[in-house]
């Protein structure tokens, strides 16, 4: 067992630099627990990975991943750049133990497909929702397809038929995103207890990344 012993939040934010804090503080202020996204059976790690960054830098918190081993693709190049470590990432070994979670947490379910009934842009965003994209070739499953209270698409106005699924979730979650603080009226739905804890546990993941420096020595 270790002797470690985890320094209190106001020693750990010693450690850090203000402007650093007022990043940390500002992402915990602006997270969005009731928009999420749903990744099934990707075959490309690789994008993947750029929908963990599109999903942190528009201040989501969770990302669901259904059926990991599916992604296989070799030298698959992955580009979410660390900010997966920002994110709760929460796996499934099959469809069915996805969709029983998400109703468990009352998400309603919006799966992307290329000709979904309803438009990205008629989507509510008022409730908690989840955001479904399936496999590069296939789309999403059957099983996944019926569960879905809304199967949308992306209205595109050239002559590209489709959008790399990267793109997509993209564009989706920057329009969501928008659509959810607009209704709720302000850029979180996290209570205030929820976001200092929120930033607390961003100080503390923060400190593990630094060296040990001497006593009121600033690190970022």
């Amino acid at each position: 067992m270790s002797d470690t012993i985890t320094p209190p939040v106001s020693e750990l934010q010693a450690r850090l630099t203000p402007d650093r804090l007022c990043r940390l503080r500002r992402a915990a202020d602006c997270r969005m627990a009731g928009l999420t996204v749903a990744l099934e059976s990707l075959y490309d790690p690789g994008n993947r990975a750029a929908v963990y960054r599109t999903a942190e830098a528009f201040g989501l918190l969770d990302v669901h991943i259904i059926n990991r081993d599916a992604g296989q693709k070799p030298g698959a190049r992955l580009v979410s750049r660390g900010t997966e470590k920002w994110l709760n990432l929460v796996d499934y070994p099959t469809t069915g133990d996805a969709i029983r979670a998400f109703r468990d947490k009352g998400l309603r379910i919006f799966g992307a497909a290329m000709h979904g009934d309803q438009s990205l842009w008629q989507l509510p965003f008022d409730a908690p929702a989840v955001l479904a994209f399936g496999n590069e070739h296939r789309g999403l499953s059957d099983e996944l397809l019926a569960a879905c209270d809304v199967v949308f698409h992306i209205p595109m106005y050239g002559l590209a038929e489709s959008l790399n699924i990267s793109n997509a979730a993209a564009i989706a979650v920057a329009h969501a995103r928008h659509a959810r603080e607009t209704a709720l009226g302000q850029p979180t739905d996290l209570s205030p207890g929820e976001r200092d804890a929120l930033f607390e546990d961003y100080v503390r993941r923060t400190a593990r990344w630094l060296r040990p420096v001497t006593p009121g020595a600033g690190q970022d």
